[in-house]
């Protein structure tokens, strides 16, 4: 069910609904525990762990801060309990009739009052067929869903991503009169807009490079045949951007070929920028990265945790009786 309406997710997405993960839309910070803690990131109030947005616009933060500060209203008092009520029926009506009568509903004994004075019957009321409704309603918004994962082959992981999310969400904003952009539209204008807002969002990392510095991300893929690819990225404190993609089929072991490489990403992002440079820990690369620091003194190549990591798995899973163990999970495995 989409989620009801709130000032606050104006300004804010969900990223993981389980953990009620949500991000900011203007430092991109990421909390969990919903809108109620994105409120106080975004009306620059301190709160135990809650760091205060720093560019978060001051009308945004002023209208977030009426909403924290504004008291609720308070609840309507509580109804008078209905045994109290019968009870004053009662003795009104004793002192009415000069004594007490066994009234019609009630035992005789002591004047206690029939269960049916305490517990009335509901009057019968319309929400069930109500709710049936916006429940059919839904369950066919689902099975559309689901129809065109299904006839455009979309992985379902898709549904996983934010931006399926995000999506759902702002038609769900726009009301019964939304129409669904065709395929003119997505060709052309809306391609260029996303695009723009791609490179928006590029320009503000490159800006956070200079204020704060960044570190280069080199992972490498093979295809286990005669394909190597070296895959590298750039992360600061705004997040992690894909830079571009090589393909190294052929020179995977050629350290020199590797330095020269690393060096063009460098002198790319701007050696100024750079403060480290992270690889896998293999012998060819170990090299380049000590002729980098050679060349370049100001900043520091290391090894990916990660991948060290991956090979002492490796040599773990070489020793026998652990050797055993993974043969007979794989064949679980392969059997389920």
């Amino acid at each position: 069910m989409v989620r009801g309406r709130d000032a606050c997710w104006e300004h804010c997405v969900l990223v993981d609904a389980t953990r009620q993960k949500v991000r900011c839309n203007y430092c991109h910070r990421e909390f969990s525990g919903g809108v109620y803690r994105m409120k106080f990131h975004l009306a620059q109030i301190k709160n135990k762990d809650i760091v205060p947005c720093a560019e978060v616009p001051h009308d945004v933060r002023d209208h977030i801060q009426s909403i924290v500060t504004t008291p609720k209203k308070q609840k309507n008092p509580k109804k008078p309990k209905v045994e109290k009520a019968v009870a004053n029926g009662q003795q009104n009506s004793s002192s009415a009739s000069g004594g007490a009568h066994p009234s019609r509903g009630s035992s005789g004994q002591g004047g206690s009052t029939c269960p049916s004075l305490l517990f009335p019957h509901p009057s019968p009321s319309i929400q069930p067929a109500v709710d049936d409704a916006q429940r059919k309603k839904q369950d066919d918004a689902d099975k559309k869903i689901a129809a065109f994962f299904f006839h455009n082959s979309i992985p379902f992981s898709a549904a996983k991503s934010m931006y399926y999310h995000e999506m759902v969400n702002a038609i769900a904003e726009c009301g019964v009169d939304y129409k669904a952009p065709s395929y003119e539209q997505l060709r052309s204008t809306l391609l260029e807009k996303v695009k723009g807002d791609i490179h928006d969002c590029y320009k503000k990392h490159r800006d956070e490079w200079k204020e704060t510095g960044c570190t280069i991300l080199c992972d490498t893929w093979s295809d286990g045949r005669t394909k190597s690819l070296v895959v590298i990225s750039v992360t600061c404190s705004k997040g992690t951007l894909f830079l571009k993609s090589v393909d190294v089929s052929g020179h995977e072991d050629d350290a020199t070929f590797l330095f020269e490489l690393l060096e063009l990403v460098v002198l790319e992002v701007g050696v100024e920028n750079v403060v480290q440079v992270i690889t896998d820990s293999a012998s060819c690369y170990v090299y380049a990265g000590r002729l980098l620091m050679t060349k370049y003194s100001s900043l520091f190549w290391s090894p990916c945790a990660s991948y060290c990591i991956d090979k002492m798995l490796e040599d773990i899973g070489k020793q026998e009786w652990v050797t055993m163990v993974l043969e007979e999970a794989n064949n679980i495995t392969r059997y389920i």
